[in-house]
């Protein structure tokens, strides 16, 4: 998922997971991601700097 262990909480790595998990199952419809998690994965990816 190209995040920044580093500095990961675990509460947000298990929303993370869960999103990642979701989008890559075809049994569930379609979800777009929660803002809250686009801000995390933003922030967290490569190193912060992204």
């Amino acid at each position: 998922m190209g995040l920044d262990w580093r500095t990961l909480d675990l509460s947000d790595y298990l929303e993370a997971l869960e999103a990642h998990n979701e989008a890559h199952s075809s049994e569930k419809p379609e979800r777009q991601a929660s803002d809250g998690l686009k801000r995390f994965l933003a922030a967290h990816r490569d190193g912060g700097n992204g």
